[in-house]
């Protein structure tokens, strides 16, 4: 071979080599870094609270490198480099940014979002029926206060940019709106630069109070749907109207009504549940006629679709109980399981009568807890009586086999209770028990438990426990919501708690939980002492003797007393004297509230309702002990005026004390007087009395439209007058701008049977008298009527059941209504 042929073979054996190790200008590239993608859980714009963290990761990309999390203003938010949880610090925005490492074949990726550090402020307004007075909050002072009607906004997200919004710079001066009435609800937003907080929904309404209603929370609000509500005033048994509405809330306290007339039609005892990423309603029956078998499906609350008309669950819509377990939707009915997954076809699961015997029962509760499902208690046989309630507690892990746990729980047999999860332990909470008869009281109780069998009391912090409320658990079980139901009567109110035994009232209202207190005006502020409430009373008394007090309506505040106090009552009376705030009479209300029915004749005063003072009467001559009295401050002195004695008679006595200590009878029988929840005050120069309970001769008392007055305490003239008020008790009266005014109350002591009045009247005489505009406020009785800073103030009272909403107005004509609730500051 040539050494040109060896050189060229050599060459070709060396330019393969070259090739197979990839090197030489001839050889193939390596492969390009791929591209990945990234994201966040959750996109757009997030809010977080000031010291609060969000939870909010990204993921995604095939790339092995490791993802970090990054803040572009550090000290409004922080992020932690690895977990990526943020930290809001302090007012303001920024940008959290996710990147993600690139490894041997991925490039580095990166996605982002952006958070809104916000904190809130306690929005305060007075809500009248043509516009709203805003009391603007300090740290808002400064931002744009956005509305936007309700009616026309329909991305309350971005409240700015609904049809009608208004836009105002707030000062330290408080301003009206005229989009926010009684009846026309709002979003409220604040808005710092270009940065817009989420909306605050306003609305002064909120379903009525109601029975048999349903209760769901879904998609992070709660849902009041359908029920009966009372036909008042009427005849016993109370006859109730159905209703289709359908109500949302974001927090339990304002509310919006989505629907009026759901297409299920107007129901009540249904059941409903929330499944497969949709709210259900299931069977139920209208006020008159036949159950109802049928099932609606909905994902908004407004439009429904039937999607069985005629289902196999039997017995009457009082003894179905209906939850979700193992990803099925559960039934029992008539002491039978059933099941299923889509709504339209239920299996029976349990042998009939497998769960305490074949007839069933009503008004048992089921709830799922440690992997089961729990049936507690109810009535036995078709009619549901109290005398035939039953205290046993049943469990089933798989809803076909049920285990008796016990025959008889420590708690009395109870139905129309509730039952909840909270703390990792089985509550069960109020209800109805047998009176020994044919009917029934409350049980003003709760239970919990580990294992079903050993049953512990708990305290409750004084809530009334009712009957025939919903119980609402959310997803995350960290707090259980009572919404509507019996509570003293017929309810709206809406009550969570964190803990099983300390109850929150969410109210737009004013602080203090509801009740039917007497108040007054002194030191330049607001008080309201005592009275029946449904929260807050005193252990083993259905009372309560706290003490609140506001400098404007709206943010009140508990007294803390030092020493001793008085004891919890309702009924007494609260006046201004000689500089000091004095409390007489009353009593242990009544024993169909768990009361002991007993008067009181002591007397307390203070002179900054901090520190009480008991006055033992001088020689121990004093009034008898009574409730119902009035005391008016008139000529230098305290003078207490009839009511209900002990014996169940009513006085018409008469009693005067310069001090408090010294007593006098001025008079121990005026013909005209006997009688008790009569208002009385200082008009004209004289001693006024209005209205009152008279004995009606049957066991109960009905209101009168008397009008007395006197001078001197012996001497009483009644006026007559065809204009005069309409015949009422347990009512309020003041005196503002030299006229008389008379507003609420009942005409009747019988819950249901009596009507329950709102209206106004008033007069410059007390002869004659003109009844005001509508005023805008629920009726009621026993409010406190407050004169202050010259204005009439209304303070809760008892409705169909305890209020604490609080009303002003400055001529009887027009009212306004607190309202106050946390806004987020941007």
């Amino acid at each position: 071979m040539s050494l040109r042929a060896v050189r060229t073979q050599f060459a070709i054996i060396l330019s393969f080599a070259i090739a197979a190790c990839g090197g030489g200008g001839g050889s193939n590239p390596p492969p390009p870094l791929q591209s990945q993608t990234i994201s966040f859980a959750q996109q757009g714009t997030l809010v977080v609270m000031v010291g609060a963290t969000l939870a909010n990761a990204a993921s995604g990309g095939a790339g092995t490198g490791a993802i970090t999390y990054q803040s572009s203003n550090t000290s409004v938010l922080t992020v932690n480099a690895t977990s990526g949880v943020a930290t809001g610090v302090a007012i303001g925005a920024a940008t959290v940014t996710a990147t993600k490492a690139a490894d041997a074949s991925f490039n580095q990726a990166q996605a982002t979002y952006t958070v809104s550090v916000q904190t809130t402020t306690s929005l305060s307004l007075w809500i009248s029926q043509i516009d709203t007075e805003i009391l603007p909050p300090q740290p808002a002072v400064g931002k744009q206060l956005v509305v936007a009607p309700a009616a026309t906004c329909a991305t309350p997200e971005n409240a700015s940019t609904c049809p009608g919004a208004q836009s105002t710079l707030l000062t330290s001066t408080s301003f009206a709106e005229l989009l926010t009435t009684l009846t026309q609800p709002s979003y409220y937003a604040l808005r710092s630069g270009s940065v817009t907080a989420n909306a605050t929904f306003v609305s002064a309404r909120r379903f009525s109070e109601r029975i048999g209603h349903a209760a769901l929370f879904f998609n992070n609000r709660y849902w009041v749907i359908g029920g009966g509500e009372p036909d008042f005033p009427g005849v016993l048994p109370l006859q109730h109207r159905t209703l289709a509405d359908v109500w949302s809330s974001a927090d339990g306290r304002s509310w919006k009504l989505e629907t009026v007339a759901a297409p299920w039609g107007p129901r009540w005892f249904h059941q409903a549940v929330v499944f497969n990423g949709a709210m259900w309603v299931i069977d139920g029956a209208p006020s008159v006629g036949p159950t109802s078998t049928d099932v609606w499906r909905s994902t908004n609350g407004v439009n429904w679709t039937k999607v069985a008309d005629s289902t196999i669950l039997p017995w009457h819509s009082t003894h179905l109980n209906v939850t979700t377990f193992n990803n099925e939707m559960w039934a029992v009915s008539g002491g039978t399981s059933f099941s299923s997954t889509d709504g339209v076809s239920w299996a029976q699961r349990s042998t009939s009568g497998a769960i305490g015997g074949i007839n069933g029962r009503g008004y048992a509760s089921l709830t799922l807890y440690n992997g089961s499902l729990w049936y507690i208690g109810g009535s036995t046989g078709i009619n549901a009586l109290p005398a035939d309630a039953r205290n046993d507690v049943w469990k089933s892990s798989n809803g076909v086999d049920w285990l008796q746990v016990t025959p008889s729980a420590q708690f009395e047999k109870r139905l129309r209770h509730s039952a909840f999860v909270m703390n990792g332990r089985l509550w069960v909470f109020g209800g109805q028990i047998s009176d020994g008869g044919t009917g029934s009281r409350w049980a003003l109780d709760a239970w919990s438990t580990t294992d079903g069998v050993q049953w512990t009391e708990e305290d409750t912090d004084g809530l009334d426990a009712s009957y025939l409320a919903k119980v609402v658990e959310p997803a995350a079980p960290d707090r259980v919501t009572l919404i509507g139901g019996i509570q003293r009567g017929y309810s709206n109110a809406v009550w969570q708690t964190t803990t099983g035994r300390d109850w929150t009232n969410l109210s737009t209202h004013a602080q203090f939980s509801p009740r039917s207190a007497r108040g007054a005006s002194f030191n330049g502020q607001l008080w309201l002492i005592g009275g029946g409430v449904s929260n807050g009373h005193a252990s083993g008394s259905p009372d309560s003797n706290e003490i609140w007090r506001s400098s404007n309506g709206i943010d009140w505040s508990r007294v803390a007393t030092t020493g001793q106090i008085f004891s919890p009552r309702d009924g007494h009376c609260v006046v201004v004297f000689q500089n000091k705030l004095w409390v007489i009479g009353g009593w242990d209300n009544s024993i169909g509230a768990g009361g002991t029915e007993t008067r009181m004749n002591d007397v307390w005063s203070s002179s900054d309702g901090v520190a009480w003072t008991k006055h033992d009467p001088a020689g121990g001559v004093i009034f008898a002990p009574r409730v119902g009295h009035e005391v008016v401050v008139f000529a230098n002195k305290l003078w207490v005026i009839a009511g209900n004695l002990q014996n169940g008679a009513n006085s018409g006595d008469v009693w005067s004390s310069p001090d408090g200590v010294t007593w006098t009878e001025v008079s121990a029988n005026v013909p005209v007087l006997p009688r008790n929840s009569h208002r009385g005050i200082e008009f004209a120069g004289e001693m006024w009395l209005t209205g009152g309970a008279v004995d009606a001769g049957n066991g109960t008392e009905t209101g009168t439209s008397d009008i007395l007055h006197s001078a001197d305490g012996i001497t009483w003239f009644q006026v007559g007058s065809a204009a005069m008020f309409p015949p009422r008790m347990r009512h309020a009266t003041t005196v503002l701008n030299g006229r008389l005014y008379v507003l609420g109350g009942t005409d009747n002591s019988e819950y249901g049977v009596g009507a329950i009045l709102g209206d106004v009247w008033s007069s410059a005489d007390g002869i004659t008298w003109v009844q005001e505009t509508a005023a805008g406020f629920t009726p009621r009785w026993n409010p406190a009527f407050i004169l202050h800073s010259g204005e009439m103030t209304l303070a809760g009272g008892f409705g169909l059941s305890f209020l604490n909403d609080v009303w002003r107005s400055n001529d009887g004509k027009n009212w306004r209504v607190g309202f106050s609730q946390d806004i987020l500051v941007p």
